[in-house]
């Protein structure tokens, strides 16, 4: 007796194969519900339809119908959001923006100093290694900053505007 898998028909021509997305153990998962499902759901429900008749008339199961209903209770929206990746920030984009209206004013600030304005200011302590990251990611550097610094230098520039009158222009 020949040895058939789920995935290969009888007559020795190959199925679609289950992909892990869509498979829990040996069941398949129903694949996602369309927008336009999601939308003829999301407006039964409002106008108060039963999970029977919804599932029904957007043919789809009536768990579905409960999940989406959930999360219009939940989010407002059919669609639950989407769970965050990475590492969480300890340093909030507030903070983060106070910190650089900070180093705007004293780019020569040292990380401790950035922990305790920090900590003055929002009450929280964050680690140096995470304002260093958190400045990385904005693109904040001493250099820049120093640079930025000599700009705003009024003798600095009117010395410059001097050395330039020296040139002529045609």
């Amino acid at each position: 007796m020949p040895f058939l898998m789920s995935h290969v028909l009888p007559s020795g021509q190959h199925d679609e194969k289950p992909t892990p997305s869509n498979t829990i153990g040996n069941i398949s998962m129903a694949p996602n519900l369309a927008a336009c499902q999601h939308a003829l759901i999301h407006d039964m429900i409002l106008a108060g339809y039963k999970n029977a008749v919804v599932a029904r008339t957007a043919n789809c199961r009536a768990s579905s119908v409960r999940r989406i209903r959930a999360n219009m209770r939940c989010y407002g929206s059919t669609k639950a959001p989407p769970n965050g990746v990475g590492r969480r920030r300890l340093l909030s984009p507030p903070m983060l923006t106070a910190l650089l209206d900070r180093l705007a004013v004293k780019p020569n600030m040292y990380r401790d100093g950035m922990v305790e304005f920090l900590e003055k200011e929002f009450e929280t302590t964050v680690p140096a290694s995470n304002i260093g990251r958190s400045l990385r990611s904005a693109r904040w550097s001493r250099k820049t900053a120093r640079r930025v610094a000599k700009g705003r230098n009024a003798d600095l520039r009117d010395y410059y505007l001097y050395k330039l009158s020296f040139y002529l222009s045609y």
